[in-house]
């Protein structure tokens, strides 16, 4: 009997009271174990991206869709971008007067890396000419040409290249978007076009008709059939961007 109460806690490896025995958790964890030959690589296993946090919709809702009459302390403190917190608490992340727009809140997929969702505003610029960009851009944002808002990436990219086409106004020694003729944008197409095809030349202006006013690519809202400008400068940008919209048109054609 003794015979047959040690075999059965050999089959079972608990003993008398239930417990594993020595040999009955050696045997368990050596047959559940996977077995791993000696100087195998180990596969590294990438942490998962962490989490964007939720647009903050209440703080954005009571943000205005229009930069017209504000004066630039009032302009510069006006939210972009915003996020909530697990407790439901809403933290501004952009603000209008900031070198750096986040929009990753304002982005809904996750396969793009956080650097493409930043618009790095430009300090060695003639401030009038950012400022006409971020108001075009945020007007678009808010409310967008045609009633249509931007999504948050359309937003990112323009500004990206926004950026190049401000650098490229200020080399010029353009203060504002009110100096702009259709003699630079035609110079500056041609140059384009060396590198670039239509297409890619005829986005890497669009922030040119968005703050002009122009049509030629959708980007200007209206309403009775005047322009209304974008800026935040008392200076109606679309008389002279009207000229720029000429020397794009071509462009629209070739560009499908």
């Amino acid at each position: 009997m003794a015979h047959n109460l040690n075999r059965l806690q050999d089959i079972t490896g608990k003993g008398t009271l239930g417990r594993p025995n020595a040999s009955g958790s050696a045997k368990g964890m050596n047959a559940s174990a996977p077995q791993v030959p000696a100087g195998a690589p180990v596969a590294r296993v990438s942490p998962l991206p962490a989490p964007r946090a939720p647009r903050a919709f209440e703080l954005l809702a009571a943000q205005p869709i229009s930069l017209v009459g504000m004066t630039p302390a009032e302009r510069d403190t006006i939210v972009v971008t915003a996020v909530a917190d697990a407790s439901g608490h809403e933290h501004p992340v952009s603000r209008f007067g900031d070198r750096v727009w986040n929009l990753a809140s304002e982005v809904e997929a996750k396969n793009r890396k956080s650097a493409a969702l930043k618009i790095v505003w430009p300090d060695d610029v003639p401030k009038a000419l950012v400022d006409d960009a971020k108001a075009a851009l945020y007007c678009a944002l808010r409310r967008g040409p045609h009633g249509r808002k931007w999504s948050g990436s359309s937003v990112a990219d323009m500004g990206g290249m926004g950026v190049l086409v401000l650098r490229h106004f200020a080399q010029l020694g353009l203060g504002d978007f009110s100096q702009v003729r259709a003699l630079h944008l035609s110079d500056h197409i041609a140059d384009l076009r060396r590198t670039l095809k239509p297409r890619a030349v005829n986005t890497r202006l669009q922030i040119v008709n968005l703050v002009g006013g122009a049509r030629p690519l959708g980007c200007l809202w209206r309403q009775r059939g005047r322009s209304r400008a974008v800026g935040p400068h008392r200076h109606d940008p679309c008389d002279p961007a009207l000229g720029a919209a000429h020397a794009l048109r071509p462009l629209r054609g070739a560009a499908r």
